[in-house]
This record gives structure tokens, C-alpha cells and sequence, in this order.
């Protein structure tokens, strides 16, 4: 979700909006998080396997009242509008109803889109699951009324306009105090001036820079402060401050304080690992039992509680009554607030750890700058 100051609209794409609707919009989209990654085929690819049909964009302006979005997306379609997506997995017996239902929600979205154009009551939605291993497909076809498409997408819509308001404040309001914040310190010590101008250049090119200082050196805002700066300037859209000690965390929190302090409107998220954050011993990985802290239809509204809160810093302490005055877990409270977030520290795990990383962030991927504290320590 990007707001585009020059069409004064809000630009985004169908899986994020089918993302971030899931939040609040069941049970179509109702997938979790750990789902394994999929990946799209390509036109060669999908055309392989059997779909024929052209492969095109579709575009939909949906002006409510204050906020206009431009909401877009590709897919396979004929020419009276049927639509076909594929995808590949590794695990393909039978399609998870996770990943069933994300897709059979993209479709929903990119076929109404299109029916729209061409006056159509209805079209065919078929959805192809190929086994990366076997090359196994399996077919789905389901005819899609109109009006049950135009139905799910008003939800979608609903849902995702509540998350635009943070995203206008971002590029008309806060990304301006990041370009133009100034060095937290009266004086810069011996090696910070090179080392920030050294990041800055880094983050603004892309590639890699290592930097070696002793304790106590500054690293942490050499660090940050040219991280706020290129964000400001649009260099990059996020940055992820990834630390193995929550000493650091807090040396990092410290930090953003201190820029906030002086002008920049910078929202960052602390990270609390779930098994810390959850105060009902993980009930929802008892499958049966499940937990009632699970009400994700009021999460557009906690979360925003937490954004109108104004502190350039959460962290648990400050989504914990909120989490449990909408009865949400704490966890991914957290979660989907860093999605509205500037700055995000978190444990290494979370970007390095195939088991751990945050799929919603790193399996798409963005314009992301990684700032790896004690980076001597993770494996070659």
C-alpha cells in the first residue's frame, strides 16, 4: 500500500489487499501465518501446464468518500473474463484450505475486477495446484456470481480502508521530519562521521557494508540515524534493526527516542517473541483447544488504537492491555502493527531463520534496509 501524493490516491495491489482484509474478513481468508511459501508461475511457465488464456492487469478505482484507492493485479483470463490462477507448492497431496482459500480470495478480487469491465454476471474462477516435485496438478473450477464477489470485495474494501489513514499520515506528514532530522549529538566522535556517511551511501546504492568499532564507539545510531534519513527520502520503504541481545534492543529504542526527540515522527515496533508476549501458554497450538484471544475482525481497530497512541516507540508493554481489551493476541497484534511501522527491531531469527522469518514481510520482499547488529556472530 503506497499513497501517491501526485493522483492523490492510495495504489495497491490484489494480494496485499486480499493481506491485509484476512485480518477481519473470514472464512475465506482465514490462512496462517506459517503457511510455506508459494510461488507464482510465470506466463511461460503457467502456459506449460495447460493455461492458455492471456495473462493481463486489471485496474479498479474504488473513490470512498475521503480516501481513493487504486486497486491492481494480473491473471490468466479468457476472453468472456474466466480466470485462472496457478501456483506451485512442495507439499501437494491435497491443497491446504490455507492456501485454498488465499487464492480462491486473490480470484474473488482480480475476476470481479474484470467482470466489472466487461459486464459479465458471472465467471468461472479455476484454480491449479502443481507439486513442485511431481509436476501433480490438481484443478479447481467454482462459478462465481457477481454479486457474491461484489459482496466479499465490499468487506475487503472496508477492512483496507481503515489501514489508508496511516499510510496518507506517512508520506504527507512523517516522511518529511525523517529528511530533514539532525544528528541527535552535539558533537560526533572519532570514526562516526565516515560510518554514518558510509551507511547512508550503502542504504541509498543497495549492496552490503561491514563496520568494525569498538564498544561504546556509537555504532548503534551510526547506524540508525542515516537508516531514518534514507527512509525520509524514499531510498528505502522499511528498516529492519535485527539484534541477537535485547540489550541492544533497548540501546536501539534509546535511539529512536532520541530522533524523535528531535523532530523526526518516526513509528517503530519492538518485537517480543511469541512464547514471551503470549500470557495463555501458546493455547493456540493446542489444535483442539484453540484460544480466544483469536478475534482477528477487530484487529483493523486495535491496531489503529495502538497507531493513535502517537509514541515513536511500542512495545509489549503498550500492546498488552490494548490486545486484551479486543480480546487479540499480543503477538500478532505486534505483527500487523509493524506492518504500518518505520522501523522494526527484532530478533535475527525473524529475517535469518527458515522456520522463524516474518513470511508477511520477507516472502514478497520490499526496498528493505537490514541493519544486522553483532553481525560477527551469525553463521558464514
Amino acid at each position: 500500500m503506497i499513497y501517491d501524493e501526485s493522483t492523490d490516491k492510495i495504489r495497491i495491489g490484489i494480494k496485499e489487499f486480499v493481506a491485509i482484509a484476512k485480518r477481519a474478513v473470514s472464512p475465506v481468508l482465514s490462512y496462517e501465518e506459517d503457511e510455506p511459501s508459494v510461488i507464482e508461475l510465470g506466463r511461460l511457465q503457467a502456459r506449460a501446464v495447460g493455461i492458455c488464456d492471456e495473462e493481463l492487469t486489471v485496474e479498479y478505482i474504488a473513490d470512498c468518500g475521503e480516501e481513493s484507492l487504486c486497486i491492481y493485479g494480473r491473471g490468466f483470463f479468457s476472453e468472456c473474463g474466466d480466470l485462472t490462477l496457478a501456483c506451485e507448492s512442495d507439499r501437494l497431496s491435497t491443497p491446504s484450505k490455507e492456501l485454498s482459500a488465499k487464492m480462491r480470495a486473490e480470484g474473488f478480487v482480480l475476476g470481479y475486477i474484470r467482470a466489472l469491465e466487461l459486464g459479465k454476471p458471472s465467471f468461472m474462477l479455476t484454480l491449479v495446484y502443481i507439486n513442485r516435485s511431481s509436476g501433480e496438478k490438481i484443478e479447481t473450477r467454482e462459478n462465481v456470481k457477481i454479486s457474491t464477489a461484489e459482496r466479499f470485495f465490499s468487506k475487503c474494501l472496508g477492512t483496507v480502508l481503515n489501514y489508508s489513514r496511516p499510510e496518507r499520515d506517512r508520506v504527507k506528514h512523517r516522511l518529511p521530519t525523517m529528511r530533514s532530522v539532525r544528528f541527535p549529538y552535539k558533537n560526533i566522535r572519532e570514526g562516526q562521521s565516515e560510518f554514518i556517511k558510509r551507511a547512508y551511501k550503502t542504504l541509498c546504492r543497495g549492496g552490503s557494508l561491514f563496520a568494525l568499532a569498538p564498544t561504546g564507539t556509537g555504532k548503534t545510531v551510526s547506524a540508525i540515524f542515516p537508516a531514518i534519513r534514507a527512509l525520509g527520502e524514499g531510498r528505502v520503504s522499511k528498516a529492519f534493526y535485527l539484534t541477537p541481545k535485547t540489550t541492544t534492543a533497548a540501546a536501539a529504542k534509546e535511539c529512536i527516542e532520541l530522533l524523535s526527540a528531535g523532530g523526526a515522527q518516526i513509528r517503530a515496533m519492538i518485537l517480543t517473541a511469541k512464547e514471551r508476549s503470549c500470557k495463555l501458554d501458546l493455547r493456540c497450538r493446542d489444535v483442539q483447544g484453540g484460544c480466544e484471544m483469536m478475534h482477528f475482525e477487530n484487529m483493523s481497530d486495535a491496531v489503529l488504537e495502538v497507531y493513535d497512541l502517537g509514541l515513536p516507540v511500542v512495545t509489549i508493554n503498550e500492546i498488552h492491555p490494548i490486545a486484551k481489551k479486543y480480546s487479540i493476541c499480543p503477538y500478532e497484534l505486534e505483527l500487523t502493527y509493524a506492518e504500518l511501522c518505520d522501523l522494526v527491531v527484532c530478533d535475527l531469527n525473524y529475517l535469518f531463520d527458515p522456520r522463524a522469518y516474518l513470511r508477511r514481510f520477507f516472502d514478497e520482499g520490499g526496498d528493505y534496509a537490514f541493519l544486522i547488529d553483532e553481525a560477527h556472530n551469525l553463521p558464514d
